[in-house]
């Protein structure tokens, strides 16, 4: 991962709060995710803040102190983590300052990602990546590693219950259409044409070869 794409979504949440796990690995919550921090000199929250170009008057501004994320969830493996084999929908829903992206489960429906705080992963050089479900107090997260080495955590984002009733609707309609395209493709891969001298039946734009035998 880039480290301006981390101190980007820093900036946008107002929150930086650099943290040191029991090895020693250091990694910045921004509110948002917690991100891995690599290849950088041993730091302060306040040290993050002024290499991400924040000026002295402004860190003020910034959340700096405390840590929602559970020790044990910086930890490269854990015993309830679930390897997730599917990948995130290509369906994004904008709302309320939220880019909101469903990421399927197989045991656990679907949980909602906001795009932004994957921005740092994808646009990262990365190996090959992989997407874990951890428990995060009473909702999960998602634990993402570069090849077998862990390099952020995202909290799902909760639906309300109005969203997910737009989603709903959504989803039907998108389900209707497709149902509709369906049975039209359906409909015009049926025609064909009738040859005049033998009666067979032909796709659109072939030829009958029943002349040539003659």
């Amino acid at each position: 991962m880039k480290f301006a794409d981390i101190a980007k979504r820093a900036k946008a949440t107002k929150i930086a709060c650099v943290l040191t796990d029991e090895n020693g690995v250091q990694w910045v919550d921004v509110g948002a995710a917690v991100y891995r921090l690599e290849g950088l000199p041993k730091m302060s929250s306040e040290d993050f803040l002024r290499l991400a170009g924040v000026s002295e008057e402004k860190i003020g501004s910034f959340y700096v102190e405390g840590n929602n994320v559970p020790e044990t969830s910086l930890r490269n493996e854990t015993g309830d983590e679930i390897a997730l084999t599917s990948d995130m929908a290509g369906l994004v829903v904008d709302m309320d300052g939220y880019r909101l992206m469903p990421f399927y489960t197989a045991l656990h429906g679907v949980i909602w990602l906001d795009v932004k705080n994957m921005e740092p992963i994808m646009k990262g050089d990365t190996n090959y990546l992989r997407f874990f479900l951890r428990r995060f107090g009473n909702g999960w997260m998602i634990a993402v590693k570069d090849g077998l080495v862990l390099i952020a955590i995202i909290p799902e984002k909760k639906m309300s219950e109005f969203l997910y009733e737009q989603v709903q609707i959504l989803w039907m309609r998108c389900e209707q259409r497709g149902v509709e395209t369906e049975r039209e493709e359906e409909g015009r891969n049926m025609k064909y044409q009738v040859c005049e001298h033998c009666g067979a039946h032909l796709d659109h734009g072939e030829k009958c070869d029943c002349q040539d035998e003659r």
